[in-house]
């Protein structure tokens, strides 16, 4: 923060996206100088790195045990692979399926509050934002 300049530094929390992605957008757009029309436009156009359903992800691991399936898959279209994964056209049932959560030990949980806990109270602080009640110390 120091080496940059708090002017120059715009918080975006993950939360604020998932609340309300077009008002998250316009903060990016007001942050970086583009009109906001024109960000919204190119942000809300593309989504990349969709989490994957349950029925894409057994999709895929029977096109794993299976050689014919394997090799038809590297060697097919982008449509091919596509359809063999059940991933559809925007809003369809199959991609608006609940998405598959990768699990996370207690362990891990727990080292990862210990570990940003310090500059999680720092960003609080300096940011005036109530991170706590996003869970970022490990209570919710």
């Amino acid at each position: 923060m120091e080496q940059f300049g708090l002017e120059n530094i715009k918080l975006l929390l993950f939360e604020d996206l998932l609340a309300d992605r077009l008002a998250f957008y316009r903060k990016i757009c007001e942050a970086m100088g583009i009109e906001e029309n024109e960000g919204i436009r190119l942000m809300d156009q593309r989504t990349d790195n969709d989490r994957w359903t349950k029925l894409q992800i057994e999709s895929l691991q029977a096109i794993q045990k299976s050689s014919f399936q394997s090799l038809r898959f590297r060697m097919g279209t982008k449509a091919t692979r596509k359809d063999m994964l059940c991933i559809k056209h925007p809003n369809t049932s199959s991609n608006n399926a609940p998405k598959v959560t990768a699990p996370m030990s207690d362990t891990w949980k727990k080292k990862i509050f210990e570990t940003t806990k310090k500059g999680n109270h720092r960003i609080e602080d300096v940011f005036k934002v109530n991170l706590q009640k996003y869970g970022y110390f490990g209570e919710i």
